[in-house]
């Protein structure tokens, strides 16, 4: 416990610096909260748009601007799930 006593608490981007932290924290935040987060500072920002996975499990399904942008699913494409 002594080792401790001088040791700063852990931050947020140490945390978020950790891959499988980072993981499983992008999809619950959302896209504006990964902007907000990377609007807060440099490092912030370099974490986020660096690291390509962050922005893999964004819904762009209800933003209609991107609605074209999306290829049609057919049938045949769709995944069986029976």
């Amino acid at each position: 416990m002594d080792d401790q006593e001088g040791a700063l608490p852990t931050s947020l981007l140490d945390l978020l610096n950790n891959t499988l932290v980072l993981n499983h924290t992008s999809p619950h935040l959302g896209i504006q909260g990964l902007l907000s987060l990377a609007a807060t500072s440099t490092a912030f920002r370099d974490l986020i748009f660096t690291r390509s996975h962050v922005f893999s499990h964004l819904d762009l399904t209800s933003v209609k601007s991107c609605q074209k942008l999306l290829p049609e699913i057919d049938a045949r494409d769709a995944p069986e799930f029976l």
